[in-house]
């Protein structure tokens, strides 16, 4: 028997997300479509960096939830 290794990636996004109680509205929504996802939201950063890990990535899709609630999100370049 072989073992598969499931490859993991990780994006990460700069918000404007501000309160505890919006990251964990947005997060519940991400988690809702990707429900094997970590997610996180750092509100101690001043970009407000939410933190996205998968074994896939549908950037378009992570931007038009977000921004569904109001929010701004831009990808973060390296």
């Amino acid at each position: 028997m072989t073992g598969r290794t499931i490859s993991t990636h990780i994006e990460v996004f700069t918000t404007n997300i501000e309160r505890s109680k919006d990251a964990k509205h947005v997060i519940s929504l991400l988690k809702s479509r990707f429900p094997h996802a970590f997610i996180n939201i750092d509100l101690e950063d001043c970009e407000r960096v939410l933190r996205f890990e998968n074994t896939v990535i549908d950037q378009a899709e992570i931007l038009n939830l977000v921004q569904s609630t109001g929010f701004s999100i831009s990808i973060m370049e390296e």
